[in-house]
């Protein structure tokens, strides 16, 4: 038993030396794959591309194609290239591909196929018009000039001098990288021409330009109005020469006065770039201003009174060189909200219309020194004022007022106040706050009295109490020794206080309209008073 097990074991143990002989003398095949998968370029070994570029890669034609991003520098790109198993490429590191670059794709076996590499950049499908520009140096102009490209209506606006000759003008246009445009060199732009924006794929765009002067906004606003009296006299080349017009040193529209009888401002009015002062006033039949109205950035003064106006468009808002406005004697019936953006807006006389109330927004105001709010319809004095804290003017007159509030005294920095034509009967104590008060105007009320405060106000210069009921002139009043002007005209006073020839200051008196017979002694004659306003039935004593 033990021999049968012996030789078994010997016999397993030849059959296994000999299994092993024959492994051991078999061939190894190598690989002989040697395509090219894929080749793409990432930033991470070009700086100059953005993310990863990937190309297309033919079998076939043993090409591959890659398209970069314009503008992308082909001098030294470093590709990645997937290939077959275990093989590898030549040449490797950046390369460059103005040309074909032909890569040897190396099987493990040795055998070898080649690829052609093609590199180029996307050709731009952008057309677009960039900047249009008339440069000094290129023309017979004073400055660069530079126009207003409107993308969504395929356009360009530029607007030039009344001298300025556009039938021989060169422009210098930007347009998308890769395009370009025609026509080139001179124009004449006496009437609009279309330039046409070719990319580089051929793909084209095509804008109107339209170069106008500003003597060609000043006709466009007059033949807008068929009804006006202007009396602009078309022939006289020289627009320095019409009525209410006043130019700029370099012949550009600085001042403008329209109140011939418009009833349309139209875009055109937007247009003059260097305009400082517009007065469209008295237009009775003047409903709205457009839009462009905002492009005015220059101006400065604005008169609007007398019209027919209920609201301003956003845009006017965009007027942020505005200091003085005048929007009196119109229709509005609320605050325009575009004023509230007006940061250099100092005087705003909105006077005359219907006003109710005032937004807290006016806060955001703090250039405003000066505001006129008479003849509105107010129910009660709006609250929104108290926070203007620089106001130095501010015109209350007409308004039914009945009570002066309290935080009047908020208003520290006022210098003039006007309440006249009110029903007012007396002032609140916090009005001595008011410490710089120099003007304080109080006619036609329902004053019997000079309201005792009104005696601290020691910078007081003048005080005008017209038309009340005052019966009596408080010697009080000689505290107020900076007074110059002092108006009691249409009252009910029966004699004045002599104390008043001791005032040194006081130079103007007005008390017209009383029931005084006599003058006190010291005024007969005045020692400092030089005008003396009084009834001919009021005499010195004899």
């Amino acid at each position: 038993m033990k021999n049968k097990t012996k030789i078994t074991i010997l016999l397993l143990l030849m059959i296994a030396v000999g299994c092993s002989k024959k492994n051991d003398d078999a061939p190894i095949i190598e690989s002989d794959a040697k395509e090219l998968l894929t080749v793409s370029f990432n930033s991470q070994a070009n700086p100059d591309v953005q993310g990863s570029v990937n190309g297309t890669v033919s079998q076939e034609t043993k090409t591959a194609i890659v398209m970069v991003p314009i503008g992308t520098v082909l001098t030294s790109l470093t590709p990645t290239l997937t290939l077959s198993n275990k093989a590898s490429y030549s040449p490797q590191g950046p390369q460059d591909f103005t040309n074909n670059v032909t890569y040897t794709i190396t099987a493990e076996n040795g055998s070898t196929a080649t690829y052609v590499i093609s590199v180029s950049e996307i050709q731009s499908s952008e057309s677009q018009l960039l900047g249009f520009t008339l440069l000094k140096i290129s023309n017979d102009i004073n400055e660069n000039l530079v126009g207003t490209v409107h993308d969504d209506t395929k356009s360009v606006r530029l607007i030039t001098s009344a001298m300025t000759d556009v039938t021989l003008l060169s422009p210098t246009l930007e347009v998308s990288e890769g395009a370009s445009y025609t026509p080139e060199g001179l124009q004449d732009f006496s009437e609009p021409v279309t330039y046409t924006v070719t990319a580089a794929d051929g793909s084209t765009t095509e804008y109107m330009v339209n170069i106008r002067t500003e003597r060609d906004l000043l006709i466009a606003i007059s033949e807008a109005n068929p009804q006006n009296t202007l009396e602009w006299n078309y022939n006289e080349q020289d627009i320095d020469d019409w009525n209410d017009v006043d130019l700029t040193e370099d012949g550009y529209v600085e001042y403008l006065h329209l109140d011939e009888n418009l009833s349309i401002v139209p875009d055109e009015i937007g247009y003059f770039r260097k305009l400082k002062e517009l007065d469209l006033d008295d237009n009775v039949n003047l409903t709205e201003l457009p839009k462009t109205i905002g492009l005015l950035t220059n101006l400065k003064y604005m008169e609007l009174d007398n019209n027919k106006l209920k609201e301003l468009p956003q845009e006017f808002g965009q007027l942020t060189s505005l200091e003085d406005l005048d929007l009196n004697e119109n229709l509005f019936t609320e605050f325009p909200e575009a004023l509230i953006q007006l940061p250099n807006l100092i005087d705003l006389d909105i006077s005359d219309n219907f006003l109710t109330k005032l937004p807290s927004e006016i806060k955001q105001m703090t250039a405003l020194r000066e505001l006129k709010l008479s003849n509105n319809k107010f129910e009660d004095f709006p609250d929104a004022v108290f926070q203007l804290e620089n106001l130095e003017i501010l015109d209350y007159e007409e308004n039914q007022l009945k009570v002066l509030p309290q935080q009047i005294g908020a208003l520290e920095n006022l210098k003039i106040l006007d309440l006249s034509d009110n029903l007012l009967t007396k002032l609140p104590a916090e009005l001595q706050l008011l410490e710089g008060l120099q003007y304080l105007y109080l006619s036609r009320n329902d004053f019997e009295i000079i309201p005792e405060v009104v005696f601290s106000l020691s910078l007081l210069i003048k005080l005008t109490m017209n038309d009340n009921s005052i019966s009596k002139i408080s010697s009080d009043i000689t505290s107020l020794i900076f007074l110059f002007e002092l108006q009691m005209k249409n009252n009910l006073i029966k004699e004045i206080p002599g104390e008043l020839d001791s005032m040194q200051n006081l130079l103007n008196l007005y008390i017209t309209g009383n029931q005084i017979e006599k003058l006190p002694e010291e005024l007969c004659p005045p020692t400092y008073i030089t005008t003396l306003i009084k009834d001919d039935s009021t005499v010195c004593p004899n």
